[in-house]
């Protein structure tokens, strides 16, 4: 989830809608909000970066009262254009720009646009692998522009006040230092006529700094997939222009972008109530597409430039549900055949352990060949074709995926005490318990204790017999024996499997057939 901050006076201003609405618009579209004093805190999941901008809610919000946004047109200019230089091919190969003009820039708008860029950055974006953003004072640059890569170069970074290396720039800036490895031997920049203005994935540079008094911006969106370039493109510059933001199409290479056409996917009401489970007629599916932002053009569909979510017929179905309304769906019992039930066997076993003080753990039924060979078990059945050396034959114990277990929650405090129920394969299928402990000292009639209160309540008799154990200290270990057969073993583990599986204080471990 990617969480937006939103000022409440700002959003009602902006919006022409309470807070009431808002939220509970919000809420019906399937992002949650949380409120303090000043701020309205709106989870949106990733797969909507279009509404990571106040501007994107409000138009959200304006669809769902059915009233639609018009898709603006870009305007031209010749001068707009960026060479696009063969060198940067191999290093971060595409680029999607446009400029926006006309706009009354002012701290709200600043701030949503930093908002988005960040939040783009770290989802769509990919932590910039992906693509990354550059915003440009427009009337600082100076076209034709030209994309490359080089070696080295020079030039002033935001926040910097003196010219430095690109090396420097990935060394010393923050920006630098925490992208740096998205870059190998040759760097990409995009040039003015007067020199260098980015550094993508990494910082513009100071003279194209956006503030307050900027009226107009230059757009690029660099990365390594032309689909979510273009995609982050469109969301940006449509932000804008609902902030009464004029497009212009910018030339990159031989294409001109924002790509701002609709998709078309063909409708089916069939389909779509089969789906659904509803009886839905043309009208009413209109009506809750209309509410969700789209348009119609014959029997098909329109999906906005904006939407880079939609894959299929079956995400449009998806908000067809969110229009009608998820609340008005009625409960139904499936057409399965069997109905689930409570396993009361397996529950009063979870109960009772809980109730010893352990702790519930699912370790895989597949492991490794040296994890099943530290205890006297027959040798482990081997997968075919394993496509791991780590899940490459069937557990015949649990005690090995206990003491894994152990290992990794080392550093969570002690005393620790796990329990698992599951299948083992030693020789033929067998459903077992299996019991752990560890802490600053252990003694095996503390096991024994726990051994006794289990075999209680099972109602099941039982002795014990002591018998040295492969993988267990000597004189400290003993068989499990019911109806005069060996059902399982409890003891202490030999330090030396300890340190293999890197556990530091001693271990108490039991096994029983279930």
């Amino acid at each position: 989830m990617a969480v937006i901050e939103l000022n409440k006076k700002e959003a009602v201003d902006y919006c022409g809608y309470d807070k009431k609405t808002i939220i509970n618009v919000l809420t019906e579209i399937g992002m949650p909000t949380e409120e303090d004093e000043e701020r309205i805190l709106v989870e949106i999941t990733p797969n909507r970066p279009d509404l990571f901008s106040i501007e994107g809610i409000k138009r959200a919000i304006d669809s769902y009262h059915m009233k639609p946004h018009m898709l603006p047109i870009p305007k031209e200019k010749k001068e707009y254009f960026v060479d696009v230089k063969e060198s940067i091919k191999e290093v971060r190969p595409y680029l999607a720009a446009a400029v926006v003009e006309n706009i009354e820039m002012n701290e709200s708008l600043l701030k949503s646009l930093i908002q988005i860029q960040e939040k783009m950055h770290e989802t769509i974006g990919r932590k910039r692998r992906k693509a990354a953003i550059g915003i440009h004072d427009l009337k600082n640059i100076v076209f034709p522009l030209e994309y490359k890569a080089v070696e080295k170069e020079e030039f002033v970074p935001l926040d910097f006040k003196e010219m430095a290396g690109i090396k420097r720039i990935l060394t010393e800036h923050p920006k630098g230092k925490k992208y740096s490895h998205l870059l190998k031997d040759k760097y990409p920049l995009i040039y003015d006529k007067e020199g260098v203005i980015s550094f993508p994935p990494i910082i513009n540079s100071e003279k194209t700094r956006v503030s307050e008094k900027t009226t107009g911006v230059f757009i690029e969106v660099t990365g390594n997939c032309e689909k979510t370039t273009v995609q982050v493109l469109n969301i940006l510059v449509l932000a804008l222009a609902q902030r009464g933001g004029e497009i212009y199409s910018v030339g990159v290479g031989r294409k001109k972008y924002p790509e701002l056409n609709e998709k078309k996917i063909k409708m089916c009401v069939e389909e779509t109530n089969k789906l659904l489970g509803l009886d839905l007629d043309l009208t009413a599916i209109k009506k809750n597409l209309t509410k969700m932002g789209y348009g119609f053009d014959g029997g098909s569909v329109c999906i906005p430039p904006y939407r880079t979510d939609i894959i299929s017929y079956v995400d449009i179905i998806e908000d067809v549900a969110i229009g009608y309304g998820y609340s008005k769906f009625e409960p139904e019992q499936p057409s399965l055949f069997t109905t689930a039930k409570v396993d009361m066997k397996r529950e009063k076993i979870d109960n009772l352990m809980v109730g010893m003080g352990f702790m519930e753990i699912i370790n895989f039924t597949l492991t490794n060949q040296k994890h099943t060979q530290d205890f006297e078990k027959k040798r482990a059945r081997k997968t075919i074709n394993s496509t791991s050396e780590e899940f490459s034959v069937l557990r015949n114990s649990l005690v090995p995926g206990i003491l894994q277990t152990l290992a990794r929650n080392k550093t969570k405090g002690f005393p620790q005490y796990f329990y698992e129920v599951g299948k083992i394969y030693d020789g033929k299928e067998k459903e077992v318990i299996g019991f752990g402990f560890t802490k600053n000292k252990v003694n095996i009639e503390e096991g024994l204790s726990f051994l006794e209160r289990y075999m209680k309540e099972q109602k099941t008799e039982y002795e014990i017999l002591q018998r040295d154990k492969q993988g267990f200290i000597c004189g400290r270990s003993v068989d499990i024996i019911i109806k005069n057969k060996q059902k399982g073993i409890i003891g202490e583990i030999n330090p030396k499997i300890l340190r293999k599986y890197g556990v530091e204080y001693p271990v108490i471990v039991c096994e029983i057939e279930m």
